[in-house]
């Protein structure tokens, strides 16, 4: 387990920032709220083609049924509540 210790020999044995650590699920909110911010700002984008660009590059395959959903959810724009960066008030 990882020391928090002011300890100058304690031995660091776990990763710095565990908070870091993402499930799947973590991993699929997130590729939503990006599709959906992209497809807000462009909205000339092909939103299938995006999503499964964005579950290539991570590395996760889904069946037919999940990818559905998730576009389904990507597609929407009452999902986006929070101010995206760069946006003005």
């Amino acid at each position: 387990m990882t020391d928090h210790s002011e300890d100058p020999n304690a031995v660091q044995d776990a990763p710095l920032m565990e908070q870091n650590d993402r499930t799947v699920d973590d991993a699929l909110d997130g590729i939503v709220v990006q599709t959906q911010a992209d497809l807000s700002r462009s909205p000339g984008l092909n939103a299938r083609e995006l999503l499964a660009q964005r579950l290539d590059d991570a590395g996760i395959v889904l069946d037919e049924g999940r990818f559905e959903d998730l576009l389904r959810r990507a597609s929407s724009t009452s999902a986006t509540s929070d101010l995206q960066p760069g946006t003005d008030l």
